[in-house]
């Protein structure tokens, strides 16, 4: 398990980009830790996309449910982050 910096572009399903978009990332195990990166990291991860649609985050490794909200629509997906320093946004 690691701490994996994600980034890149969201799109929303219909191809759009999600620009300004709150989005929720939800471990889906909860009793994993990241004692050994020396901080605790909530089970709820909440970031927001920038005006290009750019996501830039901290996450640890392990499955997310990710829950995107914003222009009175909101999405749900699943985000696996791996065990590397960086990651797509893409990708995950």
């Amino acid at each position: 398990m690691a701490l994996c910096n994600v980034t890149g572009i969201v799109y929303i399903p219909s191809g759009a980009i999600a620009a300004n978009r709150r989005i929720v990332f939800r471990r889906e195990v909860r009793n994993i830790t990241a004692e050994y990166l020396g901080a605790m990291f909530p089970d709820d991860v909440i970031t927001t996309t920038s005006a290009t649609g750019e996501i830039d985050v901290n996450l640890v490794t392990g499955r997310y449910i990710a829950f995107a909200t914003g222009s009175n629509i909101s999405f749900f997906g699943v985000a696996v982050v791996p065990d590397a320093e960086t990651a797509n946004f893409a990708d995950i």
